[in-house]
């Protein structure tokens, strides 16, 4: 069974005004995917309909966990700036996840699996 890890997209003033959009969203690793799934939603509360975006294993550069005492993050950076185009909150190539407390363990066994995944990925790659 998946794990899922509830998220928190960071969203920056170039992608919607500041303050005024937020995202939530789920990050699962499935067989040989990343994947997010999110929902923005604006001060009136209004809530967007749910986006998902799959990021290839072999796609991903790679996944740190960032564990802090103020805040917990996941870091993804991936090998195409396509993969990332409509995300909120991208910066280049680098998507920074913001993960509550509470859910700070499974953060890093997820961050553990995809670690795991870009390993055999990358080996099919040099004995195929």
């Amino acid at each position: 069974m998946p794990t899922s890890l509830p998220v928190l997209l960071p969203l920056h003033a170039g992608d919607y005004v500041s303050g005024v959009l937020t995202a939530k969203g789920l990050l699962r690793l499935e067989a040989d995917r990343l994947v997010l799934e999110y929902r923005t939603q604006d001060r009136s509360l209004q809530t967007s309909a749910t986006f998902q975006t799959d990021f290839p294993i072999a796609g991903l550069s790679t996944i740190e966990w960032k564990p802090g005492l103020f805040r917990n993050r996941m870091v993804l950076a991936v090998a195409s700036l396509s993969l990332l185009e409509n995300v909120p909150g991208a910066d280049g190539n680098c998507l920074v996840l913001h993960v509550e407390r509470a859910h700070r363990h499974t953060a890093a066994h997820l961050a553990s699996q995809v670690h795991l995944a870009l390993s055999e990925s990358r080996l099919r790659e040099l004995g195929g």
